[in-house]
Order: structure tokens, then C-alpha cells, then sequence
């Protein structure tokens, strides 16, 4: 054991050493209270057998279980992260492109779970990772998920199983669960995204479970204006009490949410089922290396020794150069992640030859660039093709930077984003570009980044830098769109630009940031900028919604030599909006 990551009600989590296979992993077990508790072991067991029916991206999957003294032990992967909960709490809300991207993860696991018969049952921040290596986010504890072949009850009669801020209308009164219910409890963590608050609040669980059940949730616009009206309706219809009236799956809600944003996203077709192929599926059989291995896939699974590892390892190496050859992207990814799956479970002697041709894989870059090309050209694929990448791209990250140079779409710069090869050097080298093009894409991008809000801020102050005004101004429209002190901070920075236009999309970033603030910086713009920056200053003010934008508008108002010498359309414009913020 070498450090406590967190502690729960039912189990803690901490940071170890496998010292067998020379890896970090998180081990789970359950707290000391209820380590001998019958139901909590059987809980943790289930949990267990769950996921370990699930193989997707976008869940945390568990290795292996075993025992320290008589408690059980869960190993899974260490995810570099922090769970969702934390980002809320530190941040607040978060801009609508972030919380959508963040959906479409959670839906494609969840989608994934419900094509198995495996309903979540607590869908909450607690339980999202964001991985800041992939900038993935990750859906996690299975710990009371419901198997549709579960032949075990560990609930007692009319007891309620979910966290209560969370917990759909047909949990709340104990009524059956299925797909819908996650639906609900993802609407309840987007609509907190959001606004920075659940739905519903009370003084206890069961004044929460009669909320859910009866009262209808808060329009998300009530509490955040800016929202657009179709990315409110469909959070609206994700927790409509009847099951029926809901989206039939996560995967439409995400998509939905993607839709319904003023610009389109780059991520829209991530919200969806990995195909999964059955044994009756004659593809697993084709053949298409020489020698003894005839599928390479399961000669890899299969292994019994060094010998028959390295036969693998060769036959699979030769069946992705034909596969390149041939431009099928999705083998190319079933054969990557078959080899990084191996790598996960055999003696480290073993492990080098399968770590040595995956990075040999990697330097190839026409298997990455294969890759990425049928990310851009094949939607239901993404998934298992991000995988793949985020497989090669740490061996050889320069691949998909120097693809985002030389094709120019701000999709490639997030694809980079979410496999780990956009790291903050490579991104501060995209930043500086000499490039109009390629820096505007990268600015783009860091709309919908799940990154930490500090990664973004310093991208996006080094874009402010850039020779080029329009890659400045596309700096200050993506501050704008996430709002808050990065909005507020890049703004006022920008104030000062010799570029007129600059200065207009800074007044606006200022007035998107919602903060206090900002109004001293928007009043000095009223008494000293031009006529347009004025105008801009006035419309800033009436978009932070704050009492005391009203003072600086007066202050213009009441000045002597506006009475005599001011503009007729400045004039109106700042009288409109002081009444605005008065009323």
C-alpha cells in the first residue's frame, strides 16, 4: 500500500504496487465497519462479476480480485484523474460543450452496460472519473448494479437502493428499474454540470425520494440563462417522471444534448454502443497471417509460454501491416488492443515483447494514421478505435500532432486530445504555430477539452500571444464560452490589445465571465474607448446580470460632456440596458 485515494461509505480505495507484473493499480476493498457484513461482502463480490462482464473505453474495468486477511480486495487500473465531484466543487459550472462531452462518455458506457443487461443504478459525479491522461471521462462502481440474470438479492424488502440527489422516480418508490433509469440520474449530473446544483434539495432522503417521485424539475434555464433552449429540453425530458416520456437510451440523450448546441460538436458520435463480436461471428475466424497462427488475436489471448507469445506477437504485428494495407481501421484497433490487453496479465519477462511491438507499432505511424482517418470516416467505430490510439499514442505522440498540422480539422485536435498525445508541450508547440489556420483550430478545440480548467487557461494565454489577431480573438471566444474567472482573467488581459477587434471579443469574454470583477475593468473601457468599445462595454455589462453593473452605466450617464457631445446611439444603448439592470 502506499497512499489512501479516497473512502466511501461502502469501500476505500488506495494506491499500490504490483510488484509481479511492475505496475500502479487502485485497490478497492470494503471500510472496516462493514467488512464483516454478509450483504457488503456479497455487494462487493457482485460488483465484481459486473464489470467483469463489460469491456469498453469508457469503464474502469477491474483486473482481478483478491484478499488482504479476510476482507476482499478489487484491483483495477490507476486512473491520473480526479472524479467529477472534485471539478464541480472546485469549478462550478462547467461550459455546455464540457458537460456535453462529458455526457457522451458516460453515455457510451452506459450504453455499452445496457446492451449486457447491466442497469449502473448511481450515476453520479462521484462515480465519473475524468482521466487526464486520455481526457476521457470514466464510468465507474458497479456496486449496486443490477444483472438481469442476477440470481442474488442483497436488498431487503422495499429497501431503496441509490445516492438520494441522484435517484430516479421508479428507485425513489422501489418500483423496476431498467435502462431509463440511468437516463434520469445522467440528466440529474448533466442539469448539475450546468447550473453548479442538483434538481431537487432537502433535509433528508426521504423528503429527496418524494421530489424525485412527484415534483417536476427546475427548467435548467431558470438558473442559467445562457443555456440554448434545446440543450434545456432535452435535460428536461432525460428526468421526466414517467420512464416512457424519457429518452430510450443514454446514447440519444448525449446526442441530443450535441445537437441542440449553437456550434456543432466535434464529439457528437461518441455516445455509442462498441460493437461487440459473439463467437457465432465468422470475422473472428478470418485469417490473414502466414505461418502456424491462424488468428492472432486469440493466439494472443491464448499463450501458454514465451514461445507461442512471440508467434503471436509476430503473426499479429504482420496482420496489422495488411490491415493498413487494406485500410481497415477497426482491425487495426482490435489487433492494437489485443496486445495492450496481454500486456496487462502475463510475467514481466513476457511483457517486454508485447510492450517492445506495440511501441514498434507506434513509430510505424501509418497503423496511427490509419487509425485516425477511420476515426474521422466511421462514427459507430470511434470508441474502439480512440482505444486503440490511446494505446500508441504515448510511444509516439507526434503522429496525430503533425495529422492536425497537415489536415487542419479541429476534430483531429481533439481525437489528440482524447488519446493523450495533445500533452500541454505539444499543445503550447500547436499554440505557437506561425500558422493562422492551425492555431485557430487548436483554440476550437479547447471548447469542449475535458482538461482541467488551469491546462486550458494556459493554452489559451499563450494563444493570446499569437502574431495573428484572429487566432487572439479565437482564444477569447473559447474563454467566453467557458465563462467564469478563465473568461474574466483572459479578457482583461486582452484589453489592452492593438487590434481592435481583439479588444471587442475581450469585452466580451468579460462579459460572459458572470463576475463581479469585471465591471470595473468594463466601466474604465466606458470612460476611454471608442465609440464601438463603448457600445461593446455597455453590452458586456448588461450580460454579467449583476447589480452593480449599474453604477458605471450612471456614471456615464450623468457626465456633462455626454449632455452635450455624446452619441445618440450610445446614449439609448446605455439608458436601455441601465433599466435592464435595474429592473
Amino acid at each position: 500500500m502506499v497512499a489512501e485515494l479516497g473512502r466511501g461509505g461502502f469501500a476505500w480505495v488506495f494506491k499500490v504496487r504490483d510488484r509481479g507484473l511492475d505496475r500502479w493499480l487502485a485497490a478497492k476493498v470494503v471500510s472496516p465497519e462493514l467488512a464483516s457484513s454478509a450483504v457488503a461482502m456479497e455487494r462487493f463480490r457482485r460488483e465484481a462479476a459486473t464489470v467483469s462482464r463489460l469491456s469498453h473505453p469508457n469503464i474502469v474495468p477491474i483486473l482481478f480480485v483478491t484478499s488482504v486477511g479476510d476482507t476482499a480486495c478489487c484491483l483495477m487500473p490507476l486512473v491520473e484523474g480526479e472524479p467529477l465531484a472534485s471539478r464541480l466543487k472546485r469549478e462550478g459550472p462547467q461550459p455546455v460543450a464540457v458537460a456535453a462531452g462529458i455526457a457522451m462518455d458516460v453515455a457510451a458506457a452506459l450504453d455499452h452496460a445496457h446492451s449486457v443487461g447491466v442497469v449502473h443504478r448511481d450515476v453520479k459525479p462521484d462515480n465519473v472519473l475524468l482521466d487526464l491522461a486520455s481526457g476521457r471521462a470514466l464510468l465507474t462502481d458497479f456496486g449496486i448494479a443490477k444483472a438481469d440474470d442476477a440470481r442474488t438479492v442483497i436488498t431487503t424488502s422495499g429497501q431503496v437502493l441509490g445516492t438520494p440527489l441522484y435517484i430516479s422516480p421508479e428507485q425513489a418508490s422501489g418500483g423496476a428499474v431498467d435502462a431509463r433509469t440511468d437516463v434520469y440520474a445522467l440528466g440529474v449530473v448533466v442539469f448539475e454540470m450546468l447550473t453548479g446544483a442538483t434538481p431537487f434539495t432537502a433535509a433528508n432522503a426521504q423528503a429527496l425520494f418524494a421530489l424525485h417521485a412527484a415534483a417536476r424539475a427546475p427548467d435548467v434555464r431558470e438558473l442559467r440563462p445562457d443555456v440554448p433552449a434545446g440543450v434545456a429540453a432535452a435535460v428536461a425530458r432525460a428526468l421526466e417522471k414517467n420512464p416512457d416520456d424519457r429518452f430510450p437510451s443514454a446514447g440519444q440523450f448525449a446526442e441530443a444534448l450535441a445537437i441542440a448546441q449553437p456550434r456543432r460538436s466535434l464529439r457528437t458520435s461518441s455516445a455509442t454502443v462498441v460493437e461487440r463480436v459473439g463467437a457465432g461471428d465468422h470475422r473472428i475466424f478470418q485469417t490473414e497471417a502466414t505461418g502456424s497462427v491462424r488468428d492472432p488475436v486469440a493466439a494472443l489471448r491464448g499463450a501458454p509460454d514465451l514461445g507461442a507469445l512471440r508467434e503471436a506477437v509476430a503473426a499479429a504485428r504482420a496482420a496489422v501491416r495488411l490491415a493498413v494495407e487494406q485500410g481497415r481501421s477497426a482491425r487495426i484497433a482490435e489487433l492494437v488492443c489485443a496486445l495492450h490487453e496481454r500486456s496487462a496479465d502475463v510475467p514481466p519477462a513476457m511483457r517486454k515483447e508485447l510492450q517492445e511491438a506495440l511501441a514498434a507499432i507506434a513509430r510505424d505511424r501509418e497503423p496511427q494514421l490509419a487509425l485516425a482517418r477511420g476515426w474521422l470516416a466511421a462514427a459507430a467505430e470511434r470508441p474502439r478505435l480512440e482505444e486503440a490510439l490511446g494505446v500508441l499514442a504515448p510511444d509516439a505522440p507526434e503522429v496525430l500532432v503533425d495529422l492536425v498540422r497537415s489536415e487542419r480539422l479541429a476534430e483531429l485536435v481533439v481525437l489528440a486530445d482524447r488519446t493523450g498525445a495533445l500533452s500541454e508541450q505539444s499543445a503550447e508547440q500547436l499554440a505557437s504555430e506561425r500558422s493562422a489556420a492551425i492555431a485557430a483550430l487548436l483554440a476550437q478545440a479547447l471548447r469542449e477539452s475535458l482538461r482541467p480548467l488551469a491546462f486550458v487557461e494556459r493554452v489559451l494565454a499563450k494563444l493570446l500571444r499569437h502574431p495573428h489577431p484572429e487566432v487572439r480573438r479565437a482564444a477569447l471566444e473559447t474563454a467566453a464560452s467557458r465563462g467564469g474567472a478563465l473568461a474574466e482573467r483572459l479578457g482583461r488581459q486582452a484589453l489592452s490589445d492593438g487590434d481592435r477587434s481583439v479588444r471587442l471579443a475581450a469585452l466580451a469574454a468579460l462579459g460572459a465571465c458572470g463576475r463581479r470583477e469585471a465591471v470595473q475593468s468594463l466601466g474604465a473601457m466606458l470612460d476611454q474607448g471608442s465609440e464601438e468599445e463603448q457600445l461593446a462595454a455597455v453590452a458586456a455589462l448588461l450580460s454579467l446580470k449583476l447589480p452593480e453593473a449599474a453604477a458605471p452605466l450612471q456614471r456615464l450617464l450623468e457626465k456633462k460632456s455626454w449632455l452635450s457631445f455624446g452619441s445618440s446611439r450610445l446614449r439609448k444603448a446605455a439608458a436601455a440596458a441601465l433599466q435592464q439592470v435595474r429592473g
